[in-house]
């Protein structure tokens, strides 16, 4: 059975895997703003984990 990791381990392996590609897309479309891009990412990073509603086995495959 696959581990359920909670929103803050998502967030960071979401991170670890994600992150420089994301902070270089944010930085291309807010020049000269490092802050508003960091928060940019960390923003969308948070949507995306809290937004997710949980995998349900019953309702098929995570395929789409």
């Amino acid at each position: 059975m696959e581990e359920v990791l909670d929103h803050n381990q998502e967030a960071e392996q979401i991170f670890r895997q994600y992150g420089r590609l994301l902070e270089l897309v944010a930085a291309a479309q807010l020049p000269g703003r490092p802050e508003d891009a960091e928060e940019c990412v960390q923003d969308a990073v948070w949507a995306f984990v809290e937004g997710r509603a949980p995998w349900d086995p019953a309702q098929g495959s995570k395929q789409t």
